[in-house]
């Protein structure tokens, strides 16, 4: 933005002139909030022009951690032990079950 500064002294040998780049990081700013406006205005026309099976799906969040996060994973690893400690179970099973049978059959 230009204008015309009209400010005048004889003794500091300022004389009226036209100024260049009046309030440039103001416009600067306003410029790149302009860029992200239109980039956001992409983003949320893609959004509503995507399939319907995608706009209800729920991602992962950019955020460090999250109470959602926590719960997810911790049902995940809740799920995961449960199975690891069945299979063990079984095998300690399996295993004194051939030892009471071999026992029986040497008897």
């Amino acid at each position: 933005m230009n204008y015309y500064s009209i400010n005048k002294s004889f003794t500091d040998g300022i004389v009226p002139h036209m100024k260049l780049g009046y309030h440039q990081p103001i416009t600067d700013y306003y410029e790149d909030l302009m860029k992200f406006d239109k980039g956001l205005s992409i983003t949320r026309e893609k959004f509503l022009q995507a399939p319907v099976q995608y706009k209800d799906l729920v991602l992962l969040t950019d955020e460090p951690w999250n109470l959602r996060d926590f719960l997810f994973y911790g049902v995940v690893l809740g799920v995961v032990l449960y199975i690891v400690f069945k299979i063990v179970e079984l095998v300690n099973d399996r295993r004194t079950r051939a030892e009471e049978y071999a026992r029986l059959e040497s008897q």
